[in-house]
């Protein structure tokens, strides 16, 4: 799935650099954000299930990103929403119905694209998802979706002794979205490997993934290595602590974790003046 990724240039130059220390991707804009976290201060209620091909789904008043997000873990079917479509608020009541009726009961409000795809010898199902806010997909071709794998099998590869087959295994899992994708990430940030901790870490933040503000402030202040400390710090930029952990970062034994501390300063002053 394409992430979305937006920020100053200062920003750019600061991570293009890091990148070209650490080896690591830099993911820019494009087309199809990863967007399905809810919105914050939500008080409506609502409760998803997903049972044998059937969905019964009971909402009042929820962003849609909560319920698709909940469909879509418990289904295993990646739902991947346009930008504009998980803010909006709807209700619904469905007892039983199949995925597909249920979906489609959903989305009514939205355009979207259904994949079908036969699995093994089973009749061809849905395996992926893409909404559009209304009328915006009727000129669009949805891009081919990667093979889906099974939850199981990524599950299964979170726990395998190669660190780059947990590194990929985590990806998968941010790629799906939801709470196993926010599970897995601070699973992987205790990992034993180094580097399973600081691409993870990117990669959260590249996919715009919400980590508890805590566990990154601990990764900026105490983790070994300084990569994953480096991008706890740029993680944090933009929060309440920002400047107290930049200042503690100022003391930081890496040079280059010192400098994105005074960077985070400087923006900061810079932005008060």
């Amino acid at each position: 799935m394409n992430k979305l990724f937006v920020g100053s240039a200062k920003l750019l130059s600061r991570l293009a650099g890091l990148a070209a220390i650490v080896g690591l991707p830099l993911v820019l804009a494009s087309a199809v954000p990863f967007c399905a976290s809810a919105t914050p201060g939500s008080n409506g209620s609502f409760h998803v299930l997903v049972r044998n091909g059937r969905l019964s789904v009971s909402a009042d008043d929820v962003p849609m990103s909560q319920v698709l997000d909940e469909i879509s873990g418990q289904a295993n079917v990646p739902i991947v929403l346009n930008e504009g479509v998980g803010s909006i608020r709807a209700s619904f009541h469905l007892d039983n119905v199949s995925l597909l009726e249920g979906l489609q009961t959903v989305l009514r409000s939205c355009d979207s694209f259904f994949l079908y795809s036969p699995d093994h010898d089973k009749p061809a199902g849905i395996t992926a998802v893409w909404v559009y806010p209304a009328g915006h997909g009727r000129t669009l071709q949805p891009v081919a979706a990667r093979p889906v794998l099974p939850l199981a099998e990524i599950e299964s590869d979170l726990k395998d002794p190669d660190p780059q087959i947990r590194i990929k295994a985590v990806a998968a899992m941010i790629d799906r979205g939801g709470r196993r994708a926010l599970n897995a990430v601070i699973h992987a940030l205790n990992d034993p490997n180094d580097q399973v901790r600081s691409e993870t870490l990117y990669s959260a933040w590249a996919a715009n993934l919400q980590l508890p503000e805590s566990t990154l402030q601990m990764l900026a202040l105490g983790d070994r290595s300084p990569t994953v400390r480096f991008l706890a710090l740029q993680s944090l930029a933009n929060s309440a602590t920002a400047k107290e952990i930049a200042q503690h970062a100022l003391a930081d034994p890496d040079v280059n974790v010192q400098n994105e501390a005074r960077a985070v300063l400087d923006e900061m002053k810079s932005k008060t003046n």
